[in-house]
């Protein structure tokens, strides 16, 4: 029930952000419903900053007070059972260092996706989307920099790792079992962005991130992962030029990438396996 509950609660928070992106763009800009989404597919950002201070609201209330309200009638120990309890810092660092040596093979994964046949009106979506981040990833200066870093790094981080990894994790698991709980929850994760064409990229990563949170224990170590890999991405895009768009990489790098993680992968399950009855085991 919790499950479900979680699940029906991502679909209702994705339909609301959607109405609230068009109707806040349209009050800031003054204009109207299809004015907004006319310059959302120009790639035009109409007030970028006070979006995503929306959003970072948004997510705040729509994902952590969500999970935490989810996790507090399931147990009084909410935090426990969202697994908010320190981290290794061995295990931290590797969960760390693993999802930012997979950047390459994400963004190799992430090409290949784009060839996708998708229908029309997807595709378009996906363009309107992309372009729209074009226009934000631009080099503002520092502040600017820092302050998409907080929005588009720091607020998905912490709340998208609690509702994914913390909360919806833990009921999944308990329903299929820890195989099918972190491949479920890295469905719906990439199910949440929207994004068809990066769907495999996407659920690799959030596979990535399940898998460090059971073999670790604690959500701070996927959520100083996502908070990094995110930041580095955002900083790479800033200065990229093209639109925000990273320039190809060579193919060697997705193969030594995919390297990198599986040696952090295998090192993290002998830790696991190491640790006997750990905490991460017990759901």
């Amino acid at each position: 029930m919790a499950f479900a509950v979680l699940v029906g609660g991502l679909l209702a928070f994705q339909a609301a952000s959607l109405v609230a992106l068009v109707v806040l763009a349209g009050v800031l800009d003054g204009t109207d419903a299809a004015g907004v989404l006319e310059a959302l597919g120009a790639g035009r950002a109409p007030r970028a900053h006070a979006l995503l201070g929306a959003n970072a609201v948004g997510q705040a209330v729509g994902l952590g007070l969500v999970a935490w309200a989810a996790a507090r009638l399931h147990t009084p120990r909410a935090a426990a059972f969202l697994r908010l309890r320190p981290a290794r810092t061995a295990d931290a660092a590797l969960a760390v260092g693993g999802l930012v040596a997979a950047i390459p093979a994400v963004e190799w994964m992430s090409r290949w996706g784009a060839r996708v046949p998708l229908p029309t009106w997807l595709r378009e979506a996906e363009a309107a989307q992309e372009a729209f981040l074009g226009a934000l990833l631009v080099d503002e200066g520092p502040l600017a920099l820092a302050l998409k870093i907080a929005a588009i790094a720091a607020v998905p981080a912490v709340f998208e790792e609690l509702f994914f990894r913390g909360a919806l994790q833990r009921f999944a698991v308990r329903a299929a079992g820890v195989a099918g709980g972190l491949v479920l929850t890295a469905l719906l994760f990439s199910a949440f962005h929207v994004r068809a064409s990066q769907a495999l990229p996407l659920f690799a990563v959030g596979l990535y991130l399940g898998y460090a949170v059971h073999a670790t224990g604690s959500l701070y170590g996927s959520m100083a992962a996502h908070f990094v890999y995110n930041a580095v991405l955002v900083v790479l895009a800033t200065f990229a030029g093209a639109g925000g768009e990273l320039p190809p990489l060579p193919a060697w790098t997705a193969g030594a990438s995919a390297a990198g993680v599986a040696v952090v992968l295998v090192t993290l399950q002998r830790r696991h396996a190491r640790a006997g009855a750990h905490a991460a085991a017990v759901y």
